[in-house]
């Protein structure tokens, strides 16, 4: 009888390659599918976003103004401005929308004291005066509550107050026994908060200074289309959403975050929210145009995208701008080529993009950043 050979078992090269085999597929795969989750996230933002401005746009239909209880001029008061108040009331715009849309006030009073016999209420607003603000039971948001139309039912999966030290900016914190901190807010699909540039409708001056489309806040006698002030409290953030991102680094932190000067934010409101198919130029100008006539829409929603950064210094579009030469977010570039890569300073009309029939066209610089907007209202 022949005897059975002995089982050959893996050398010690073999079980090497086999792993080495077995990493690289790793390697291939797992970036792939983090991509492709991204992009369902991205997606799904997308879809947050419209439902949200459908609801807005219903409300302005019935009601003939922008949903939020309290007006964008009040909104972007110096008490709700994380740069001019240390904290600030920290009333962000999204919240104050979410009041006409979902609901949850209970009582407008301006009593120092919460209704009783009912849920439990906080006292918001972006003033720090009692007979300025209004009590809001955050349960009741997004529910059906007496004689209110809900015109926006949160996903309560999207719907997370910021509670952690450092998500957001304002008065009376994590710890506090009232205020904008324990109303709940809307998420994407990163776990990041929903920005929300509504345009002060009482603005109707033409825009021909910066002044006259962006300001840090509504102080003093400052009339413009959009200001910074209603979304400080997250733009100034220092453990913002899931991933607890620093909005003010200096490196890899928000083109918005307000850490610069006043008037480089300015200029970066500018280049966000100015419309780049609607230029301002003046008279017989010979350089590219820096000001927008007209904002991109009444009402902006904006998430920060995959990185979680509003408008991100390493986002891929960050990389447009030379911020050796001008440290904001550059209109003018929506319409002026960048030779050798420099960023133009003060570029003729010559430096402009032309089409194909050779007439001046334009770009949109937000294109090329990672952000999800959508942009809607009349």
């Amino acid at each position: 009888m022949r005897r059975a050979s002995p089982r050959r078992a893996f050398t010690l090269i073999e079980l090497l390659v086999v792993i080495a085999i077995i990493a690289i597929i790793i390697a291939i795969v797992f970036p792939a599918l983090a991509g492709a989750r991204s992009t369902v996230r991205a997606s799904s933002t997308k879809q947050l976003l419209a439902n949200i401005q459908n609801a807005a746009s219903a409300f302005q239909t019935d009601n003939n103004r922008l949903p939020g209880y309290f007006s964008a001029r009040h909104m972007a008061n110096a008490e709700n401005d994380a740069r001019a108040t240390n904290p600030p009331q920290g009333l962000s715009a999204m919240e104050n929308i979410m009041l006409d849309l979902a609901g949850g006030i209970v009582s407008t009073d301006g009593t120092s004291t919460p209704p009783s016999g009912g849920p439990t209420a906080v006292s918001v607003g972006p003033y720090s005066a009692a007979n300025r603000r209004i009590w809001v039971a955050p349960d009741l948001i997004g529910t059906s509550t007496a004689g209110d139309k809900a015109y926006y039912v949160p996903d309560r999966k999207l719907f997370v107050a910021q509670f952690s030290p450092g998500q957001q900016n304002g008065l009376p914190g994590a710890t506090g026994p009232e205020g904008t901190a324990q109303l709940p807010d809307i998420v994407d699909h990163f776990g990041n908060p929903v920005l929300a540039w509504a345009v002060d409708q009482g603005s109707a001056q033409p825009v021909r200074t910066t002044a006259d489309f962006a300001a840090v806040n509504s102080s003093g006698a400052v009339n413009s289309r959009y200001y910074w002030a209603p979304n400080s409290c997250f733009l100034t953030a220092t453990a913002l959403g899931k991933k607890a991102i620093d909005q003010t680094d200096a490196v890899s932190g928000s083109l918005l975050s307000g850490s610069g000067p006043a008037a480089d934010l300015a200029n970066s409101m500018i280049g966000f929210l100015g419309n780049p198919s609607y230029p301002y130029r003046a008279p017989a100008a010979t350089t590219g145009p820096i000001l927008p006539e007209a904002g991109r829409a009444p009402l902006v929603l904006h998430s920060a995208g995959v990185d979680g950064v509003y408008l991100g210094r390493k986002d891929r579009g960050a990389k447009q701008f030379d911020f050796s030469v001008r440290n904001w977010i550059d209109y003018q570039l929506n319409f002026v080529k960048r030779p050798n890569g420099i960023e133009p300073v003060g570029a003729t009309v010559n430096d402009g993009y032309l089409d194909k029939d050779g007439k001046p066209t334009n770009i949109d610089i937000l294109e090329r950043f990672d952000d999800i907007t959508n942009a809607g209202g009349s």
